[in-house]
């Protein structure tokens, strides 16, 4: 299982979602910001056409000379004497005799002296009082409008990409991590599934090989099926127990020491074959425990010892009234290695086969047993303790 096949998918799916949602913020965040805008400049406005007013009400509008006023461009015309006061800007003047530009944008429903034409903010007023000899027709417009909506727009864009950058790596890594245990599964399973297909053939394939030269040699090659059969039966035995549930324990007084000396028994064949010899100190033991899982523990761990065993050593087998120890000589397990042992399809030697799923069985059935397991590895000497 890959990351791109999996993750990216959830990945995409997360990035679209976060957009979509950071799409709209950024939306309301325009909409609220330009009303606001439009609300401050519309009140600078008011206040110059105010000031405005004031001169035109008493008639001085015609001779005063107009500072510059940066917030806004000024267009006075005298409609009485059909010319310009003062000219800031060129706006056709005959569009606005019903109020409304035709190409402008009306906002602020209650007010509709204020429009939006060409990006800018407009006021248009038509002073005339009962006293005033002349008409003006006054219109103001904004020089800040369309720079700060832009200004506006920037922001909203680099935060916008900011975001999205940052939701990337984040959303990226988050997905990542919380994957890897996943992944680590699916690729222990699929190896898993692998090796399962190899250890299975490989006895079966000494079985069909002994079948064929057993007239030649009968009692070489019936021991190699027997083994091979064995074998078998334990790989069938663990995958079975791989995925049960945790059942309930069937407690009887049962015999320690008959019971490992007839799983001993039944693992001569192994130990034959690898020129191993078997030291055993076995004390008379009664133990009110669940036999079946007993079994289990005491046979993957035997199964184990075997397996890693050095050609022409000793293993030995050591029970005493709370506990039963099996040791072996072959290659040590370092610390790492020890704090993993026993979980699901863990091996550090492939090349001795197995599924990594022996003594993930055996700490199970300690749990629930309410059995101790430790392990102890130095100078070449792995040992493995079951605490009653």
């Amino acid at each position: 299982m890959s990351f791109k096949k999996y993750g990216l998918p959830i990945f995409a799916l997360y990035m679209l979602t976060s957009i979509i949602l950071l799409s709209f913020f950024c939306y309301f965040y325009y909409k609220t910001s330009n009303e606001k805008l439009k609300i401050h400049i519309s009140k600078e406005l008011t206040s110059i056409m105010g000031q405005i007013a004031v001169l035109a009400k008493s008639d001085e509008i015609s001779t005063l000379s107009f500072k510059k006023i940066d917030d806004a461009k000024i267009l006075i015309f005298d409609i009485t004497n059909r010319n310009f006061i003062k000219k800031d800007f060129d706006f056709d003047l005959n569009s606005l005799k019903f109020k409304k530009h035709k190409h402008a944008k009306y906002f602020m429903p209650n007010n509709e002296q204020f429009f939006i034409n060409d990006g800018e903010i407009f006021l248009y007023e038509n002073l005339h009082f009962n006293k005033m000899k002349n008409n003006y027709i006054v219109l103001l417009r904004s020089n800040e409008y369309s720079e700060e909506k832009l200004e506006i727009i920037s922001k909203i864009v680099t935060i916008f990409l900011c975001s999205i950058l940052f939701f990337l790596i984040v959303s990226y890594f988050i997905i990542k991590l919380s994957f890897r245990p996943l992944i680590e599964k699916i690729n222990s399973l699929n190896s898993f599934i692998k090796d399962t297909t190899h250890e299975i053939n490989t006895p079966l394939s000494v079985i069909l090989m002994s079948i064929e030269m057993f007239e030649n040699y009968p009692e070489k090659y019936l021991s190699n099926i027997k083994i091979a059969a064995k074998t078998l039966s334990n790989l069938y035995e663990n995958l079975v127990n791989l995925n049960l549930k945790t059942t309930q324990n069937t407690l009887e007084n049962i015999n320690v020491k008959e019971i490992l000396n007839e799983r001993i028994k039944y693992f001569s064949i192994m130990l034959g074959e690898k020129n191993l010899s078997l030291n055993t100190d076995l004390s008379e033991v009664w133990l009110k425990t669940d036999e079946f899982k007993f079994k289990n523990i005491f046979d993957n761990i035997l199964s184990n010892a075997i397996k890693y065993c050095a050609e022409r050593t000793e293993i030995s087998v050591i029970l005493c009234k709370n506990y039963f120890e099996i040791s072996n000589f072959g290659n040590e397990i370092s610390k790492e290695q020890k704090s993993k042992i026993f979980e699901k399809f863990t091996r550090f030697n492939a090349e001795k086969g197995g599924f990594g799923i022996g003594l993930s069985l055996v700490k199970k059935y300690c749990d629930e047993l309410g059995f101790k397991i430790s392990c102890e590895s130095k100078n070449q000497k792995t040992s493995f303790r079951v605490k009653f």
